[in-house]
């Protein structure tokens, strides 16, 4: 079927799903949490790991993709997240090779997306290690930078802690005790608000 084709379904320990998309957001699965005024997190390849999220959150997985094109992608499907309380933007570790005008592009697109989410558009930072080279730790802070600035007050939900954080060898992806301290991390970004 359709839906077949587009997603495919990574179960995680609890048995929640980790929805992973091709090119929009799961009808299906937005559907059935609706009326859970749920959060919706949505992100790059490293959403993988984050496990043992909260039963009202639906997290969706676009591997490979950029900030702007989640951004776009939640611009574009708008009307099927009237409902969702908020949604998290999980991405930029893609982002590395952008150059500084198309980071401050999407400064300029998160904004706007915020705009037409009424205030409901969280950023986290991008995880960063200090087992990374200095010049990819301070890329990767170029991009955080982008990402308050566009998030605004409020809005921006820091990354884990450089020192605690595990990678993988290409430096790109981290692990599911990384993953899970993000998941930490904003929710107590939103308890403590």
């Amino acid at each position: 079927t359709f839906l077949e084709t587009q997603f495919r379904y990574i179960p995680d320990k609890r048995t929640q799903e980790v929805m992973v998309a091709r090119n929009r957001l799961p009808d299906a699965k937005l559907q059935q949490n609706q009326t859970k005024s749920p959060t919706l997190v949505i992100g790059d390849s490293n959403i993988r790991s984050w496990t043992d999220y909260p039963a009202d959150w639906t997290v969706v997985c676009h591997a490979g993709k950029t900030v702007e094109d989640l951004a776009g992608l939640v611009l574009r499907s708008v009307h099927m997240i009237n409902n969702v309380d908020r949604v998290v933007l999980a991405a930029g570790i893609n982002n590395l090779s952008n150059s500084d005008a198309q980071l401050d592009t999407n400064v300029d697109l998160l904004r706007r997306l915020q705009e037409t989410l009424n205030g409901r558009l969280y950023v986290t930072g991008v995880v960063s290690s200090d087992r990374m080279s200095i010049q990819r730790q301070n890329r990767i802070e170029a991009i955080n930078e982008r990402l308050r600035a566009a998030a605004g007050t409020g809005h921006y939900i820091e990354p884990a802690d450089p020192e605690t954080t595990i990678f993988f060898n290409d430096d790109v992806h981290y692990s599911r005790r990384t993953g899970t301290q993000m998941v930490n991390i904003v929710q107590d970004f939103f308890r403590l608000g």
